[in-house]
């Protein structure tokens, strides 16, 4: 098994605003589990559930794997975030889990 990383998607530069870490931005950060500070971008993606150009970044640690988002929202900026929209969707994520899990187990059995 390969722990290595996913190639990088290209990127258009120009297509909306960066949320973290990249060239030019805020600059290294240290790993938050082992402290290597070489951590590389791993993902950087717009907020699909919201429909925002704004960019996130995924770093990862090149020491540990541990993947995160570099320079995450202020805690004043979550509700930006985790809108009433987003609680009702993950609230509703697991109303069918049992009827599709007892599928599935009579598909193993």
């Amino acid at each position: 098994m390969s722990l290595s990383s996913p190639p990088i998607p290209a990127l258009d530069a120009d297509a909306g605003q960066d949320k973290g870490a990249g060239p030019g931005s805020h600059g290294p950060e240290p790993c938050p589990i082992c402290g290597q500070a070489d951590a590389q971008m791993w993902l950087r993606a717009p907020d699909r559930l919201h429909g925002r150009q704004e960019r996130y970044t995924l770093v990862r640690c090149p020491a540990c794997s541990l993947v995160w988002l570099s320079h995450p929202p202020k805690p004043e900026e979550m509700h930006l975030h985790y809108t009433d929209a987003y609680h009702k969707l993950i609230s509703a994520a697991g109303e069918n889990s049992p009827a599709r899990w007892e599928s599935r187990k009579e598909t193993l059995a």
